[in-house]
């Protein structure tokens, strides 16, 4: 045999290469798994050790900073969910359970209480508000009759802020219930237990499972108010006995809750940035801005989420982000999320930020070091309650192609309630 034949055979192994579907796609320049698969199979020298259709999407950060795209709009007739009518004034109901709940401990949205609205079907609503004034509390029942329907009766617990004893004095609550028809069944003092749905429901199952969703994200107790709505989304599409197995959703609206748009709360999202927003070199930057995944945003289509972008600390409403629900992408610490590494996020007019630290909040004290000197270790997100108010106003400006929605919280926060401080 001549020499170049005895060098092409000593280049390929006597027996394939035992590799995993992970490194073959990054030696592939991070192609989907089908072409990961079908270049494995009609080349030699390798062998999957397991399938490539099991490999996360996306597998790598790197794959968002490269590749992502916007979402494709798609509208399906045959989606109730598109065609669901908001606006329910016209619509009677036999009961609403309304509850009130708080104070907590002040929200980044400045929410210190919120009010819980469920019907006889178990479909619940939540308003948040700063206080439990009649007016706000007027303003929670006029939202929830909007989702909801105009009730014949609504069950409460006393308050003389919304009904007073006094048969002369008539509070701009009461007076709205008169002019709409509604009537009041209202549990006496000290006893709650009388509206079982309003205290179970709208109160124990909503404090429960709210926090466990702070707790497995890892968050801290500001964002309780985003919690309590993801909360209330997932009940609501929950089938119940005593509702025959069907879902509170499809009990109210007549219609298949749609499921596809629902995702992990508080997981780690990427939210695309368009061209427009890269500058002028736009091949090589990051298509993407790290983010936190709050839930989905209620007045918009399906598919509509509300991300809190760490580069800019301002909430945003898109449809074009991505999410990693099993937090795959990221390690969970006890102060806060790691990131992978990136040269291309440590840029300062990529995000908005000089380094590829992520504030949630905590001081700079809390953030992980990688020297002696206190200088924060890049890519990193803290997620604690300290200096996050006190770095909220601090943002750049931005003009974001997307909605962004701001918020002032008050200076001083309450004490954490202990339900949830072990959040």
């Amino acid at each position: 045999r001549t020499i170049p034949d005895v060098l092409a055979a000593a280049a390929i192994p006597t027996r394939p290469e035992a590799v995993n579907s992970r490194l073959v796609q990054q030696r592939l320049a991070f192609v989907n798994a089908r072409y990961v698969a079908d270049t494995v199979a009609h080349g030699r020298g390798l062998r999957l050790t397991d399938r490539p259709a099991d490999l996360p999407r996306p597998s790598h950060e790197a794959v968002l900073h490269g590749m992502s795209r916007r979402a494709p709009l798609v509208k399906s007739p045959a989606n109730p969910a598109n065609t669901i009518t908001r606006n329910n004034l016209r619509r009677h109901i036999d009961t609403i359970h309304m509850d009130g709940h708080g104070g907590f401990a002040t929200a980044v949205n400045g929410a210190k209480y919120f009010v819980s609205f469920h019907s006889n079907h178990k479909y619940g609503f939540v308003w948040f508000t700063r206080d439990l004034s009649a007016t706000s509390t007027l303003n929670g029942l006029k939202a929830a009759c909007l989702e909801m329907g105009m009730p014949r009766e609504l069950r409460m617990d006393r308050n003389q802020a919304l009904v007073r004893n006094d048969p002369i004095v008539v509070t701009s609550f009461q007076q709205h219930c008169l002019d709409n028809g509604i009537a009041f069944k209202i549990s006496p003092p000290r006893h709650q237990e009388h509206d079982g749905v309003a205290e179970k429901a709208g109160g124990r199952d909503l404090y429960e499972h709210a926090t466990a969703l702070l707790a497995f994200a890892g968050l801290p107790v500001v964002w309780w108010p985003y919690a309590i709505q993801h909360a209330v989304d997932a009940f609501n599409r929950i089938p119940r006995p005593s509702l025959g197995g069907q879902s509170p959703y499809y009990m109210h609206f007549d219609a298949a809750p749609d499921l596809s748009s629902m995702r992990t709360f508080g997981c780690p999202a990427w939210v695309h940035v368009d061209k427009a927003s890269r500058g002028t070199t736009a091949s090589f930057r990051s298509r993407v801005s790290r983010g936190l995944h709050l839930g989905m945003a209620r007045d918009s289509p399906p598919g509509t989420y509300l991300v809190y972008k760490f580069a800019t600390k301002r909430i945003v409403v898109t449809r074009d982000c991505h999410f990693d629900e099993n937090f795959e992408l990221v390690e969970r610490t006890p102060t806060g999320w790691q990131y992978s590494a990136s040269r291309l996020d440590r840029q300062p007019d990529l995000m908005g930020m000089p380094t590829a630290t992520r504030n949630l909040g905590g001081a700079a004290k809390d953030i992980p070091t990688s020297s002696t000197d206190g200088t924060p270790a890049p890519d990193t997100a803290v997620l604690d309650d300290d200096a996050f108010k006190a770095h909220w106003d601090a943002a750049p400006t931005h003009s974001n192609s997307e909605y962004t929605q701001t918020f002032e919280p008050e200076e001083s926060p309450d004490a954490v309630p202990p339900e949830l401080s072990d959040a």
